[in-house]
């Protein structure tokens, strides 16, 4: 987004979320931003699609894309949301500012300083400058390193060669099936199929929800991420993510009074947004297939999520080359 073309990102799409949308479990031309790229494409319609999304992200990480949008717009963003992240009481990690997010920060235009300022995420001088310092060490570090042949960047964690082994040999079936692991379907199969033959979900699959009552803390960065793009004049639009349910049954991870409460909250969550001016997208329906576990996709489910987002683009995009 920082490198890319002036004109070329003035066109583009951005898709911003968790690892729903940035496509744990399958190939890189079979995420949702893939698909969004794909379908526009055969529509005509050649725009950059942008995978702004990360493991573990929500709107909060996507702050630092919205203040880069205003020295460096692009056509629209689009973030995900996960409805039941905002309940009250679901508990929130320090929020410090990551280094990888410094210069998307650092290109923010003085009226967004101004409410990144008053959010406390405007980072400080002295934090600017270490961090300077840093990058130029560790260049300088790095090339040193590589020129001598010294030993293998320590950055490259070799226990990810163990864990991409044992998945793979666990999907191959050379290992039994428990060392496949939860976090990951290496086969891209379909929950009903993935998890068969005894084999039952980490627990951290299960999803809960404690009341009805929106987290304001949580809240926060949904106001503030509406008008940092509205500073950078981006239309930004939220789209909901898709929940799979039947999965929560099955495994009696949640009840039917736990289901009517999460629905509750959603309707409560969705109205108070469309109320303060946020733009949001209702989930598609997904068949079963479409699901990896509780909430990712498989290749198909990517495809429906993508034919979801791209009939909706498709409405709202003006014409390459338009004025916004």
């Amino acid at each position: 987004m920082l490198h890319a073309p002036d004109a070329a990102r003035r066109e583009a799409v951005g898709l911003a979320g968790s690892s729903i949308t940035y496509g744990a479990g399958v190939s890189d031309d079979e995420t949702v931003p893939a698909n969004v790229g794909a379908l526009l494409r055969h529509a005509g319609d050649r725009r950059p699609v942008f995978n702004l999304s990360q493991a573990g992200g929500g709107p909060r990480d996507v702050l630092p894309v919205a203040a880069a949008m205003g020295t460096r717009p692009l056509r629209m963003l689009l973030v995900e949301l996960q409805p039941h992240n905002f309940v009250e009481g679901v508990g929130h990690p320090p929020d410090e500012i990551g280094d990888d997010e410094l210069p998307m920060l650092l290109a923010a235009n003085a009226e967004q300083r101004r409410l990144l300022d008053a959010a406390g995420m405007r980072p400080s001088f002295q934090r600017r400058v270490e961090d300077s310092l840093s990058a130029l060490a560790h260049r300088a570090w790095r090339a040193y390193r590589i020129r001598a042949h010294l030993w293998i960047d320590e950055q490259f964690p070799p226990m990810n060669i163990a864990w991409t082994l044992r998945r793979g040999a666990a999907a191959a079936g050379v290992l039994p099936r428990r060392f496949q692991g939860q976090s990951t379907n290496v086969g891209k199969l379909p929950w009903r199929r993935a998890y068969r033959d005894g084999q039952v979900p980490s627990a951290i699959q299960r999803l809960t929800v404690t009341g009805t009552r929106v987290d304001e803390v949580a809240y926060r960065p949904l106001v503030l991420l509406a008008r940092l793009a509205r500073v950078a004049g981006v239309p930004l639009v939220f789209y909901e993510a898709p929940l799979n349910l039947p999965f929560q049954r099955e495994f009696h991870f949640m009840s039917e009074e736990d289901i009517a409460r999460l629905r509750a909250f959603r309707e409560t969550l969705l109205a108070r947004m469309r109320a303060d001016g946020m733009e949001v997208l209702d989930a598609p329906e997904l068949p079963d297939d479409g699901y990896l576990d509780r909430a990712h996709l498989t290749p198909l489910g990517a495809h429906v999520m993508g034919r979801h987002l791209a009939a909706f683009l498709s409405t709202r995009l003006p014409p390459l080359g338009a004025r916004p």
